[in-house]
């Protein structure tokens, strides 16, 4: 059992989830409903959604029916990795190079780099690293975060940032050369936790 107010949530991903959440109702394994669950345990959500200032972006747009549930009902603070942040991150040249048979994400480094594009890539965006990095460690430590306001989904699937609403939303702006935090997540990538 979470204390209260201690979980962060982080997706790299569609919102689906978190509108289902919000939605669910008292179940066997709590009395809560989805919404007051949050609203009891959760300290914040940490998404990576959206370009800030306003855009189109593909965990948003792709399934803009949760996205716009999530991100207007949500009840806590968010503070988002926008499109713009992770796109000029890379990473995964390094963890590529590593052994296949004993590592499976150099493999899929390996598989991706060499498949996803016509060329040969050397690395890829960071976009899904950069929020998961920032929901685990202190993310001044590595970015400006600008807020409160509001992130704004619209039915359509496009978003935009009001800077005069604060709705305890908070996101991500470049502090250094993106050089310096691709090595940094890089290293995470690496790491090898002991026997």
């Amino acid at each position: 059992m979470q204390e209260d107010n201690s979980v962060t949530i982080v997706t790299v991903g569609f919102t689906s989830n978190i509108a289902e959440l919000l939605n669910s109702k008292p179940d066997k394994f709590s009395n809560l409903s989805g919404m007051d669950l949050v609203k009891k345990k959760v300290k914040n959500w940490v998404a990576m959604a959206g370009i800030i200032p306003n855009g189109v972006e593909f965990n948003v747009n792709e399934h803009k029916e949760a996205a716009y549930e999530a991100f207007s009902r949500w009840p806590k603070p968010i503070l988002l990795s926008g499109f713009e942040i992770g796109d000029k991150i890379l990473t995964g040249g390094k963890v590529a190079k590593q052994n296949i048979s004993k590592n499976p994400a150099a493999w899929a480094y390996q598989y991706n780099l060499a498949t996803y594009d016509k060329n040969l890539l050397s690395n890829r965006p960071s976009w899904d690293q950069t929020a998961v990095l920032c929901a685990v460690r202190n993310p001044e430590k590595y970015f400006y975060v600008n807020g409160p306001g509001k992130f704004i989904v619209y039915k359509d699937g496009s978003n935009r940032w009001d800077a005069d609403i604060n709705a305890g939303h908070y996101f991500l702006a470049h502090k250094y050369p993106y050089e310096k935090i691709s090595t940094i997540i890089e290293n995470l990538m690496l790491y090898e936790p002991g026997n």
